[in-house]
């Protein structure tokens, strides 16, 4: 891929919409030229391929949410205020680009042939969630518990309750309320659903 100008990138961004509602197999590079208003002449010299156009989406996003997630998780806070900020970045991030999310989760098993891309989703996903687990338990703020297990739990609890605003949503941006499903996904991932 050749360096992308900031003017493309951004035109670009609006792809996810397309690869959101006709899915990756279904998107085309004509439908593609058509949203974004780039023409196809130019979007096959930049980019070779959809699959091209889809690693910069999601590496694009990626980075953008890697940035809310180490200021989240940053500080000298417990682990389970840090948590809580962790969950509220991901919320953020997936409420302020909602089909990105949406094509970053449906598409999983094309980015197990995009590395890089694999990788930025563990960097910005599993590990700082899983580092939060260890320093919790040290620092008495987080019960001691399987970081492997915990860290799936956690992860599909934030994940699926904001893909679910997401495809429930009417389109608009944000998507959904991040602080009012952050606020109720913590709340149950951090005091549980029986009662003391």
């Amino acid at each position: 891929m050749r360096p992308i100008s900031t003017e493309l990138g951004d035109k670009m961004r609006v792809t996810a919409e397309v690869f959101a509602e006709h899915g990756f197999d279904g998107a085309t590079i004509s439908a593609i030229s058509k949203a974004t208003g780039v023409p196809t002449s130019t979007i096959y010299y930049n980019f070779d391929g959809k699959l091209e156009i889809l690693a910069f989406l999601l590496r694009a996003w990626l980075n953008r949410t890697s940035v809310v997630v180490q200021e989240a998780v940053a500080g000298a806070d417990s682990a389970a205020v840090r948590l809580a900020r962790l969950i509220d970045a991901h919320m953020y991030s997936m409420a302020h680009d909602p089909s990105t999310f949406q094509v970053l989760f449906a598409e999983q098993g094309r980015i197990g042939r995009l590395p890089d891309v694999s990788d930025a989703v563990q960097e910005v996903f599993h590990r700082p969630l899983a580092e939060l687990l260890v320093q919790g338990a040290a620092d008495g703020s987080l019960k001691d518990v399987t970081v492997e297990t915990a860290t799936s739990v956690i992860y599909g609890a934030v994940t699926f309750s904001g893909l679910r605003r997401i495809v429930t949503s009417d389109g608009a941006v944000p998507a959904f309320d991040p602080g009012l499903v952050s606020a109720e996904v913590g709340e149950i991932v951090l005091k549980g659903i029986v009662p003391e």
